[in-house]
């Protein structure tokens, strides 16, 4: 987070240095806690693996749709000194503003904030869709029988946890259309 302070008013290549460097810092723990979470015997490790990945992917969410950092890369890119930048990091620097565009940067605070709600369910379902496969692939015998696994890719309580009231919405839509 130190490295984010005042971010969106350094000069261009301080800008892009930092957010780059922040980004790498974070991955680099980000990527180890992803292969704990996946490759551990114990569910006690996998579970606090869990956890740093979803709060470093909440924190990197939240630099996403920063509007003061946003606001900072539009500025460095349309002033003076952005041409006089090696060509990686202009190119660094409008993957990154293009990035955030599409996370929903130029949102309303409140529409931010339940975008990134979503994106954290989706990525927890992901990662529970995962897990689901690989218990299934593990298990004598292959898939079970109850109406909870029985070709699912996660079990139904699962989805409907992370859906709420979306999910009843779904079911109806699937049925109608079946």
């Amino acid at each position: 987070k130190d490295e984010l302070r005042g971010v969106a008013q350094k000069p261009p290549l301080e800008l892009v240095q930092a957010l780059d460097n922040a980004s790498n810092g974070l991955c680099r723990i980000a990527d180890a806690a992803e292969l704990c979470r996946n490759v551990h015997p114990d569910e006690a490790f996998v579970e606090t693996a869990n956890e740093a990945v979803q709060e470093i992917a909440a924190y990197m969410g939240d630099v996403n749709v920063d509007r003061g950092v946003y606001e900072g890369m539009r500025r460095a890119e349309s002033g003076e000194a952005f041409q006089g930048l090696p060509f990686e990091a202009r190119a660094v620097l409008q993957h990154m503003r293009v990035a955030m565009e599409s996370e929903g940067v130029h949102l309303e605070d409140s529409d931010k904030a339940a975008c990134l709600q979503l994106l954290e369910q989706e990525q927890q379902l992901s990662f529970g869709i995962v897990q689901r496969q690989e218990q299934l692939r593990s298990a004598s015998g292959g898939m079970g029988g109850d109406s909870e696994s029985s070709g699912a890719w996660l079990p139904r309580s699962a989805a409907q946890d992370a859906l709420g009231q979306a999910s009843g919405r779904l079911r109806q839509r699937a049925s109608a259309s079946g």
